[in-house]
This record gives structure tokens, sequence and C-alpha cells, in this order.
């Protein structure tokens, strides 16, 4: 059952692999790129000190940041050192000569579970418990569902490596932000203070944040353009 599984796992990925160009390769190799994101992480932080002010805001980004700590390091240190299961791009998988890699970019040895998946569905899960926003929700998980998507476009992971770092992610993003809320709540009682749980951003502030995460899309778009 286990080889038919793995057998599907790869089928599935030639299949998804084989939709590519000049322009969706640049195009996915900025969405996979770590610091394309840069301005978006720094958006999230000028919304969340508008609206509850810099001492909040830094505490919740201390937690934001634990939850990429975390899932990166236990699908990196933890779980791909205890699985071996090489990236498909990787010459010992099988099937690395029928995949479409950019630039013959193959990423490490191991790729079971995907850091990236794990990271983007960590961040994602976190800030819909955190800002509770069905605008932002949206916005953030097509978001991290395109940067894990990114990675099987580039032929380094298998959809099953997306899927369990999108499990992994949201376990830690769950864990975490429950955790913060318990100490907050029952044991350092400043949840009402510093109202770090239920931050006061409202609805134009989770547009403008939603909005300008598209605009950083569509200028990666027009940027793919002119490479």
């Amino acid at each position: 059952m286990l080889e038919s599984i793995l057998n599907s796992d790869s089928r599935l990925l030639l299949f998804l692999n084989q939709f590519h160009s000049h322009f969706w390769d640049h195009f996915m190799w900025l969405v996979a790129n770590k610091w394309t994101w840069i301005p978006l992480y720094i958006l999230i932080l000028y919304i969340m000190q508008r609206g509850q002010g810099w001492k909040k805001a830094a505490i919740a980004s201390v937690a934001f940041a634990l939850v990429i700590a975390c899932t990166d390091q236990l699908c990196g240190s933890v779980l791909r050192p205890f699985f071996h299961r090489y990236r498909p791009s990787q010459v010992q998988s099988g099937i690395s000569s029928l995949l479409h890699l950019i630039d013959g970019y193959k990423g490490g040895k191991y790729g079971f579970p995907s850091c990236h998946a794990a990271n983007s569905f960590g961040l994602a899960f976190f800030l819909v418990l955190y800002f509770k926003s069905r605008i932002l929700s949206i916005f953030i998980m097509v978001w991290a569902v395109l940067v894990s998507y990114s990675r099987i476009y580039m032929g380094v992971h298998y959809p099953s490596d997306i899927v369990v770092g999108m499990l992994v992610g949201f376990a830690v993003s769950t864990l975490i932000y429950f955790t913060l809320k318990w100490l907050y709540a029952s044991r350092l009682q400043i949840a009402a203070q510093y109202n770090i749980i239920h931050p006061c951003c409202t609805q134009q502030h989770m547009l403008f944040l939603s909005f300008g995460g598209i605009i950083l899309i569509f200028a990666m778009l027009v940027t793919c353009f002119f490479i």
C-alpha cells in the first residue's frame, strides 16, 4: 500500500510539474525566494503597530518568529533526518530526469516534509487565528498555497511533502497560539491590558494588508515580463 501511495505521489508531481514556461519559471523562482516576501512581513508588522502599538506588536511578532523557527527546525532538523526521503530532483529518486528544474536547481538532499510549506502555512494559520479576519484569511491562505505550489513547480518537492508540511505548520501554529493565549489569560493576567490575542485591527487594516500583498504579487508578475 505504501508503494502505491508513493507511486501516486510521483505521478501527481510529474503531472503538476509539466506545466511550465520561461515566464512562470521566473515567477515561481521569485515566489519561492524567502527574501521576496520581506515587504509583506514588514506590512504585517506595520498593521499590527497601527492597530495595537509597538509594545503589543513586538510581543506578537516574537510569537510569529517562534512559529517560523519551530516549523523550520522541526522539518529541517528533526523530520527530514529521520525519514531520509530524497527530493524528487535528486538522482536517487528515480524520476529526476523526468522533471522540469529551474536552472538546474535541486535543493538539498532530503525534502520530506517541506520547510517552505510548514513555514508559510504556519504563519498563515497563526495569522488566521490571531486576526480573525475573513478577508485576510482568504488572502494569506492563497499566499501559503502559492508558496507551497512553487516548490512542486520547481520539482524539488512531492505533493506529500507539501501536505505534511502544511500539517506541521497547522500543528505548531495552533499549539503556540493557544499556549500564548493560555499564558496571558491564566498566568500573566494581562490579556485584557495588552489585548494581544484579539488585536484592535479594523477591517480597513485587513483590507490594506491583503491589498498590499496582492500588489506585491502583481509587481512580481510584471517584473517577470521584463526578465
